[in-house]
């Protein structure tokens, strides 16, 4: 007798913390198998994730950037052409480096949309 293989139907979340100061603060965002990032203000279409309520908002572009989670792979994040740029900081290290295509975001990351600073949690 074949036994099936269990597969969790639960699907994937991860979390943006906000970082102020070095430290995370109280406001999170929360994020579902695939996340536009952006500042769609009034109108949120095509924004999943609207960062514009933010004091840094003048720096986030209205598509910034997309996460999504590739089974197999984990959750991956690609800027969207924004005017500032998309940066991941890993945790030990001390220097931001810019998302050219896409690059694999870990629990603990720090990622940041133009100035605005996010902790990426996915545990």
């Amino acid at each position: 007798m074949v036994l099936p293989i269990a597969v969790s139907q639960q699907l994937p979340r991860a979390r943006l913390v906000v970082k102020r100061n070095g430290v995370g603060a109280k406001r999170e965002f929360n994020i579902a198998e695939r996340a536009v990032v952006g500042r769609a203000g009034m109108s949120a279409a095509g924004v999943d994730v609207d960062l514009a309520a933010l004091p840094e908002a003048a720096y986030i572009s209205a598509r910034h950037a997309e996460i999504r989670y590739e089974v197999g792979v984990g959750w991956i994040m690609r800027d969207l052409g924004s005017q500032n740029g998309s940066f991941l900081r890993q945790p030990g290290t001390t220097d931001f480096h810019r998302v050219v295509g896409e690059e694999v975001l870990r629990d603990g990351d720090e990622v940041s949309f133009g100035n605005a600073r996010f902790e990426f949690r996915s545990a």
